[in-house]
């Protein structure tokens, strides 16, 4: 699936308004300019007449080589004519050019019949935005993620937290690499150990890497459902579609939410349908296996846990460190 659709509607605009401005700055500069040196407007008059004569003596025919060749040096003459006078004037040779944001790909977005950097750069940097993760949690990535935080000790576990951490930190990278081979995730453990905030690492690299993400709080998510539901919410509808069909959905923090009959059928719904669909999935939560069973049936968790990679968190809260 990749980016959203929103995503991309919102770069295409972005890409074709930052052309229409470069071509728009342009022409003013080629109008200023000529207006100051006026023995550059005969010079660009046969400079653009060339374009013509070439096709027009295509098509006539006769001795087209010949043609052609004195057409190309009227052109380099003219064009290096335009140049010193430019220069003489204290300009510089390009002034009169298109100044695009990107000389690679011209803002068209490719170059070459491939996707230009500036373009999947524009696409990450709209996805992480539409995210909507705020302040708080929008610095979370692996380059910030800290180690230290964990006791070294074993304490009861046959590992130390410290060296827990690390697995748990490089089923995450690799998981983000490549969304669609790996299994999906629940992250379980107790509060402040790091669990949204490797999942919000897990979702920025995933974008990185061309994947379309949806991320929400438990909370959130049944939120959305409800919206559709009962008060017919169109966007609210947009957004079940992305909840269903995105390469890699996160539900932060499960169990947190008021639990009633239809988020739990809601719940089951949607990782039925990503699991049957193949799509993947990372939850996060505080719960044990038997508290979540408490909450929403055995068959949903048996559901849930049969598919999933279970990465234990352990150590003392991280929060305020």
């Amino acid at each position: 699936m990749g980016y959203k659709k929103s995503v991309y509607t919102v770069v295409n605009d972005e890409f074709r308004r930052r052309k229409e401005k470069s071509v728009s700055e342009k022409s003013k500069r080629e109008q200023e300019i000529l207006m100051h040196i006026p023995e550059l407007k005969e010079i660009c008059d046969v400079i653009k007449s060339t374009g013509t004569e070439l096709v027009r003596t295509v098509i006539d025919g006769g001795d087209v080589e010949i043609m052609i060749e004195e057409i190309k040096t009227k052109h380099i003459t003219k064009m290096e004519e335009k140049k010193r006078l430019l220069i003489a004037h204290g300009l510089k040779e390009d002034e009169m050019e298109v100044k695009y944001t990107c000389a690679l790909c011209e803002d068209e977005g490719y170059a070459d019949g491939k996707i230009c950097k500036c373009y999947k750069k524009a696409l990450y940097n709209e996805a992480f935005a539409q995210m909507n993760f705020g302040a708080k949690i929008s610095s979370h990535s692996f380059e910030n993620f800290r180690f230290d935080f964990y006791s070294e000790e074993n304490d009861g576990i046959g590992v130390s937290p410290y060296e827990r951490m690390k697995t748990v930190y490089d089923v995450a990278k690799k998981f983000a690499r490549n969304v669609e081979k790996k299994s999906n995730i629940v992250m379980r453990g107790p509060t402040g150990l790091g669990k949204t905030f490797l999942a919000v690492s897990i979702a920025k690299e995933a974008l990185k890497n061309g994947y379309g993400v949806v991320f929400y709080t438990a909370q959130n998510l049944f939120r959305t459902f409800e919206r559709q539901q009962f008060n017919k919410d169109m966007e609210a509808e947009d957004e079940i579609n992305e909840i269903i069909n995105c390469d890699l959905l996160i539900i932060d923090d499960l169990g947190t939410e008021f639990i009633t009959q239809f988020t739990v059928s809601c719940l089951y719904n949607v990782i039925n349908t990503r699991i049957l669909s193949g799509k993947k999935f990372i939850i996060t939560t505080n719960m044990t296996t038997e508290e979540l069973e408490d909450k929403y049936s055995n068959r949903i968790v048996s559901r849930i846990l049969g598919e999933c990679t279970l990465n234990e968190f352990y150590g003392s809260d991280n929060r305020g460190k």
